[in-house]
């Protein structure tokens, strides 16, 4: 396969993965000269790769502005299966409103 076959199928995989809705919506992700360019909030960005910091709210308004944080991948393309994962019955209570 190729750098951007392997490229779209690692695209797919995230995006089938990390918040489905939001690349319809809100999110995009780009392959461009061996890297990934993704414009999506934070929460997203968490769940592609995480931060190797804590996040920090802005302070102010203005702050908020011009406080921008990147994640990068310096890395070449890799695919990678796992078959060591199997799906598994969980079972447990959830709360409902009005309940303690």
């Amino acid at each position: 396969m190729t750098d951007a076959e392997k490229a779209e199928i690692l695209e797919d995989i995230i995006k089938d993965n990390c918040e489905p809705e939001s690349w319809d919506n809100y999110a995009s992700i780009r392959y461009y000269q061996g890297v990934f360019i993704v414009n999506a909030p934070d929460f997203v960005h968490r769940q592609i790769n995480g931060y190797k910091f804590a996040a920090i709210r802005p302070k102010s308004s203005s702050t908020a502005s011009s406080a921008k944080r990147y994640v990068t991948f310096t890395s070449g393309v890799t695919i990678v299966q796992n078959d060591g994962f199997d799906s598994a019955t969980v079972k447990g209570a959830a709360g409902t409103a009005g309940t303690r």
